[in-house]
């Protein structure tokens, strides 16, 4: 379990904000990504963020949460 926390806490920490500005500064105005590509990204970051805090609670929960 703690090497589910860690690997969550890497993708909320640095990854998750790194593609965030890559997709908002870059990709999204060269046309690469569409804005719906980008509300995608923003709903699983939202996802993944959500599993991250119910890992606490109710670690069950939180891989459904990644599976879908």
């Amino acid at each position: 379990m703690a090497d589910i926390v860690s690997k969550l806490w890497t993708l909320i920490d640095l990854q998750i904000p790194l593609v965030a500005t890559d997709m908002e500064t870059y990709l999204l105005k060269e046309g690469i990504f569409t804005q719906d590509d980008l509300n995608k990204f923003k709903e699983i970051s939202k996802s993944i963020k959500r599993a991250y805090y119910a890992l606490q609670r109710d670690p069950e929960d939180a891989i459904k949460t990644l599976k879908k």
